[in-house]
């Protein structure tokens, strides 16, 4: 009975034990499983870290992109602006060579060559720097164009100055010309002048019917039958000789001249104007004195008043006088 008794109470105890064992082994079994889930799920939630990682810094990049595509946008139109600009200034380089008389040939087929060469460009990803390479061709252009102006400049200045000392030099002598041309001129008009012959000690005689001279200026009309004008055309060495014609002109109070065709009266032009004279005479110079004489016979009544005596010859009045009619 005893012995039964503690087999029973033996068997209850290894009961106990492999219960405990099994129990264990749950629970060995059920922990195990529990950390794979954990670590699953740990493993997920890493991936995930890792996509949204990759995703955000993907986005940051493209971020980044989009705005260095804006920049290099922007940095392209300012180099572009900056190109045209220089282009336009070596343009007008090219104009102010042209005027000087310079070849602008080469430098014109460099700037169409760089038009067509920006016309064409396609891609974009070489835009800047094509540009950038094209505004130092041009600035290096226009740096040799300036070297090729400033030649042109310091030439044009210096024949500017040659030029102004030239019209200067030539100022002068025209000056000079002018003075001698006006010097000659005046001296030949000097000499035309001391050329002109002079009627020297004008005198007027009347003679009545009765052939009585008189003489003194003042005379009575009915006293006068015949009207002698005399006077010395004196000596000039200067005057040319030979044949010379003196014309005589008798101006009576009211300013007309005593003119008859039957008394050898005419017409002459004298200063562009016609005018009448009384009477001519033909003679011979010699560049000595020679006394001359007109008589004229008027056959009507001289008028009341003061008549004027006028002499002429080779286009000037060499002489004059009046006389008084009572």
């Amino acid at each position: 009975m005893e012995t039964r008794t503690r087999e029973r109470i033996r068997e209850r105890e290894r009961q106990r034990e492999r219960d405990t064992m099994n129990d264990n082994e749950k629970s060995a079994k059920g922990g195990s499983k529990k950390g794979l889930i954990i670590a699953f799920i740990i493993f997920m939630l890493a991936v995930n870290g890792g996509l949204i990682y990759l995703n955000f810094n993907k986005s940051t990049q493209l971020e980044e992109k989009d705005l260095t595509i804006v920049d290099q946008k922007k940095e392209i139109e300012t180099k572009n602006t900056e190109l045209k600009a220089a282009i336009a200034e070596l343009e007008a380089k090219k104009l102010e060579l042209a005027k000087y008389g310079a070849d602008t040939t080469r430098l014109h087929d460099e700037l169409e060559s760089v038009k067509e060469r920006l016309r064409t460009q396609q891609n974009y990803q070489g835009a800047y720097f094509k540009i950038k390479k094209e505004l130092e061709n041009i600035k290096f252009l226009a740096s040799q164009t300036e070297i090729e102006l400033n030649k042109y400049k310091a030439q044009v200045d210096t024949l500017m100055v040659y030029n102004t000392k030239l019209k200067d030099e030539i100022s002068k002598k025209d000056e000079t010309v002018n003075s001698l041309k006006t010097s000659t001129n005046e001296l030949a008009q000097k000499v035309q002048l001391a050329a002109v012959l002079k009627a020297e000690n004008v005198q007027t005689f009347t003679l009545s019917a009765k052939g009585k001279e008189k003489e003194g200026g003042e005379y009575k009309a009915k006293d006068i039958d015949l009207l002698r004008v005399s006077f010395l055309v004196g000596e000039n060495r200067v005057a040319k000789t030979g044949g010379k014609e003196i014309i005589l002109r008798v101006i009576e109070p009211d300013g007309g001249a005593l003119f008859d065709l039957g008394t050898g009266g005419g017409s002459f032009m004298f200063e562009g104007k016609e005018m009448f004279y009384t009477q001519k005479q033909d003679i011979i110079y010699d560049t000595k004195s020679q006394q001359i004489t007109f008589d004229y016979k008027k056959g009507t009544p001289y008028k009341i008043g003061e008549h004027r005596i006028e002499i002429y010859s080779d286009g000037y009045k060499i002489g004059e006088s009046t006389f008084n009619v009572k």
